[in-house]
C-alpha cells in the first residue's frame, strides 16, 4: 500500500511539474524594485482586431508591493486617476522602431480592457496580468511591452491570429 502511495504522489508531481514548465516565458524584465520582475507569457493576434497581452508580475523581494496606482494610464483628469486607480493602464505595446505606440482598449466607460482591482502584491508572491491592445498591422511581428517601473521586454514575438 505504501508503494502504490508512492507511485501516486510520484506521478502527481511530475505531472504539475510538466504544466508548470508548459509556460513560455516570451521576455522578462527586471523592475525598479530590487526583486521585483515581469515575465511576458502571452503576446497574440485575437479576434476583433486586437492583441492580448498576458504577463506575470513577481515579487521576489522581503516587502510587500503596492500595486494600488502603480501601473495606471496617463492621467488627463482627476476621472482618469480614479478609474486607472488598480488597474495596469499605463501598459502600452510600441513597434521595434518605437514610432508606435499601442495604449489599453477602453469600453464605452472609459475604463481599461485590462486587469485591475490590484491591491498588494505579498512577499515571495506573483500574480497574472492581461490587457487588450488595438492590433498593429499585419506587417508588425514583434513589439516592445512597456509597463511603468520596469524596463521595456523588447522584441517579444507577436503571435499571428490563429485561423
Amino acid at each position: 500500500m505504501m508503494l502504490r502511495t508512492l507511485r501516486v504522489l510520484s506521478c502527481a508531481l511530475v505531472l504539475i511539474v510538466t504544466i508548470g514548465a508548459t509556460t513560455k516565458i516570451l521576455g522578462t524584465a527586471d523592475g525598479e524594485k530590487p526583486g521585483s520582475r515581469i515575465d511576458i507569457t502571452e503576446l497574440k493576434r485575437v479576434s476583433g482586431n486586437m492583441v492580448s497581452l498576458k504577463l506575470v508580475l513577481v515579487n521576489n523581494s522581503d516587502a510587500v508591493m503596492s500595486m494600488g496606482g502603480a501601473f495606471e494610464g496617463p492621467a488627463n483628469s482627476p476621472t482618469d486617476i480614479e478609474r486607472d486607480s488598480g488597474t495596469i493602464a499605463g501598459v502600452s505595446l510600441e513597434d521595434a522602431a518605437g514610432s508606435t505606440k499601442y495604449t489599453v482598449v477602453r469600453d464605452a466607460a472609459g475604463n481599461c480592457v485590462c486587469s485591475s482591482g490590484l491591491g498588494n502584491l505579498a512577499v515571495k508572491n506573483k500574480v497574472n496580468l492581461w490587457a487588450k491592445f488595438p492590433a498593429p498591422p499585419d506587417s508588425v511581428t514583434k513589439l516592445n511591452v512597456v509597463l511603468p517601473h520596469f524596463q521595456p521586454v523588447e522584441d517579444v514575438p507577436l503571435t499571428p491570429l490563429s485561423k
